[in-house]
C-alpha cells in the first residue's frame, strides 16, 4: 500500500490512499455521546435542508417554511413500522444468504421468505450523499431517497446519483450499513455484478424522466441529450462521456481503531470497467462502532427533532 494521507475535515480525520477513504470521527468511542455527535453532524439543519432542496448553497434560517420542510423530510427516516417484502434470498450464494440473515432478519411465514426492511438503508444513503456533496464537492443530480418506492432498493440498487463538473463524469453510488466492513463489501460485490444493467435502468427511470427536478447544472450540460437518447449507451456517445464514477460507501461497526485496516479491506472491492468507459472508484469507510446502538440513538434523536420542527412552525 502506498503512503496513507491524513486530512482534517470538520469533525473527522480522513485517511486515504489510491481512491480509498476512511472517515474517523475525532471522538470515536462506544458512548451515547459519540452517537449523538454523529447524528447532529449529519442531521444538522443546514445539511438536511440542503439535501431536501437539492441546493448545497442554502443556509438554514428560522421560518415556518423551512421548519415544515425539515419536518417533512425527516419523516423519510423515522417511520417506525418495519416493512416486509417477499424476498427470495435463496437466489444468492451461501455467503450472501448468511449476511442477509445477519443484517436484515429474514423470516419465514406461510412457506414464504421475507426480508425485514428498516431505516438503516435510507440513513446510510443520506449520510453517503452528504459526504459526496460536502467532502468531494460533487453535485447531487437528484436526492434518491425521495424516489424510493421499492423498499428492496435499501438492500440492492443504485443509491446515489451525482455529477462532477470538474471531471465531467456521472457518479452512480452504492451504500451499505452493516455490522462489519466485510459484510458490507460482500453486499457491494453482489450489487456490482449487474451494474451495467442498473446504470441503463437509472438512465431510463431517473436521468431521462422529464417530470423530475434534476440539478440545473447537470441539466444545462446534458438536457438536449437526455431528451433525445433512448438508452445510456446512446447517451454516453452523444454526450461525449469518457468516464463514469462509482462511489461506494460502507458505514460499519468497528473491528479496529487502525484506519489502515479498513483501507486494506476496501482494496478487496473489484474495480470493474463499466459501459466501455474509464471507471473511477471512490470507496468510503465510516466506522460507527456499533450499528445497532447508533440506530437506537439516531431514532431517539430524530423523534426529538421531529417534535421541535413541528412545534416551531
Amino acid at each position: 500500500m502506498t503512503d496513507i494521507i491524513k486530512k482534517d475535515f470538520d469533525c473527522f480525520n480522513v485517511y486515504s490512499t489510491e481512491g480509498n477513504y476512511s472517515f474517523f470521527h475525532i471522538e470515536i468511542e462506544d458512548t451515547e455521546d459519540f452517537y449523538k455527535k454523529l447524528f447532529y453532524y449529519f442531521f444538522d439543519e443546514n445539511r438536511l435542508l440542503q439535501y431536501a432542496e437539492n441546493n448545497f448553497h442554502l443556509k438554514f434560517e428560522k421560518s415556518d417554511k423551512n421548519y415544515a420542510t425539515l419536518y417533512k423530510n425527516l419523516r423519510y427516516f423515522i417511520d417506525e413500522k418495519f416493512l416486509l417484502e417477499n424476498f427470495d434470498y435463496e437466489v444468492f450464494d451461501e455467503t450472501i444468504e448468511k449476511i442477509l440473515k445477519e443484517e436484515y432478519i429474514i423470516e419465514n411465514k406461510v412457506g414464504k421468505n421475507f426480508i425485514r426492511i428498516d431505516k438503516f438503508g435510507k440513513v446510510g444513503e443520506y449520510i453517503f450523499s452528504t459526504i459526496l456533496a460536502n467532502y468531494f464537492k460533487f453535485d447531487c443530480i437528484i436526492p434518491k431517497i425521495k424516489l424510493t418506492t421499492n423498499y428492496n432498493m435499501s438492500v440492492f440498487g443504485i443509491d446515489t446519483l451525482f455529477y462532477s463538473s470538474e471531471n465531467n463524469i456521472l457518479l452512480f453510488g452504492e451504500s451499505k450499513v452493516s455490522k462489519s466492513i466485510q459484510n458490507g463489501i460482500e453486499l457491494i460485490k453482489t450489487s456490482l455484478k449487474d451494474y451495467e444493467s442498473q446504470i441503463n435502468n437509472e438512465f431510463l427511470l431517473t436521468l431521462s424522466n422529464r417530470t423530475l427536478n434534476c440539478n440545473p447544472k447537470f441539466l444545462e450540460k446534458f438536457k438536449q441529450h437526455i431528451d433525445t437518447c433512448i438508452n445510456f449507451d446512446e447517451f454516453k456517445n452523444c454526450a461525449n462521456l469518457e468516464a463514469i464514477g462509482i462511489p461506494i460507501f460502507i458505514a460499519h461497526s468497528s473491528e479496529s481503531n487502525d484506519p489502515e485496516y479498513y483501507l486494506n479491506e476496501l482494496i478487496k472491492i473489484p474495480k470493474t470497467k463499466f459501459c466501455n468507459l474509464d471507471t473511477y472508484y471512490y470507496s468510503i469507510s465510516l466506522p460507527i462502532v456499533n450499528k445497532d446502538k447508533m440506530m437506537a440513538v439516531f431514532t431517539a434523536e430524530m423523534k426529538i427533532k421531529e417534535d421541535l420542527y413541528k412545534d416551531a412552525r
